[in-house]
């Protein structure tokens, strides 16, 4: 079950969207800030961040730049919830690493759809790094098995070589 973390201090649109996502079948968690919701995201490690941008003590850029500084969390999918529409807003978000951005007053269906679009990349790019990480364990395998080979060949050929050696010696003796 995906973890999604709601950011928004506006208490009936985070509880809203929370109870879409939940019925959806999504483990979801609210905050009110960007400062809870950074505890939050230490303390749950989400799938999936939506976070509003204008809040008290933290606002939603301050987040972002947060996560995107933190080898930890910089792969975590986050969607900007809010009703900064214009242009520059939607730039400086994107700009600052935001998957996607999403203005209110929005619909349950373009929630639903964005949560699964960004879900659904996820996944396909961890399935990704993950087909990399196998075909390093295989290349490493496999020069693993070549240098034991050569060593091998090696210790074979010395003592071969001894043998042949101490067969001169004794010849020109």
């Amino acid at each position: 079950m995906n973890k999604i973390l709601v950011i928004d201090d506006e208490q009936p649109i985070r509880e809203e969207v929370m109870e879409w996502l939940q019925f959806e079948g999504y483990d979801v968690t609210g905050a009110q800030n960007g400062k809870v919701g950074l505890e939050a995201i230490n303390r749950m490690m989400p799938d999936l961040v939506l976070c509003d941008i204008s809040m008290p003590e933290m606002d939603g850029h301050e987040v972002l730049i947060e996560l995107r500084s933190n080898p930890t969390f910089n792969h975590i999918p986050f969607v900007f919830l809010t009703a900064a529409a214009d242009r520059d807003s939607v730039r400086k978000g994107m700009n600052l690493g935001a998957d996607d951005y999403l203005t209110k007053p929005f619909t349950h269906a373009e929630v639903l759809s964005t949560v699964h679009s960004r879900l659904q990349k996820q996944q396909a790019l961890t399935g990704q790094i993950q087909h990399q990480i196998d075909s390093l364990h295989n290349a490493l395998d496999k020069e693993h098995e070549r240098l034991l080979l050569k060593s091998r060949l090696v210790a074979m050929f010395s003592h071969d070589f001894r043998k042949v050696a101490l067969k001169v010696a004794r010849v020109s003796a």
